[in-house]
């Protein structure tokens, strides 16, 4: 999992900004470093498996996952519908 650490002082800030423990805050920042700082690789094949259970055909799928990646905040290259397939089936 990926994991979200925060400085000490913004961690304060935030528990008496917000109306929120520090356990409330702490899963809030594992499940926001899961969502945000998932390699690419890993969210290809992850959304590949959701929307395919919805129903969605592969070329389908391929475009709006390569969609998808570009509002993603990852560190990489723009993929292509290839690069794509290559990640979900190696």
């Amino acid at each position: 999992m990926a994991k979200i650490e925060l400085e000490e002082s913004f961690r304060q800030y935030l528990l008496s900004s917000y109306p929120i423990d520090n356990a409330l805050l702490q899963h809030l920042l594992d499940d926001l470093g899961e969502y945000f700082l998932v390699n690419p690789e890993d969210y290809i094949v992850q959304r590949h498996r959701e929307l395919q259970k919805r129903g969605l055909k592969n070329e389908e799928i391929y475009r709006k996952i390569q969609g998808e990646l570009k509002s993603r905040p990852f560190a990489g290259p723009t993929m292509s519908l290839r690069q794509i397939r290559r990640a979900i089936y190696g």
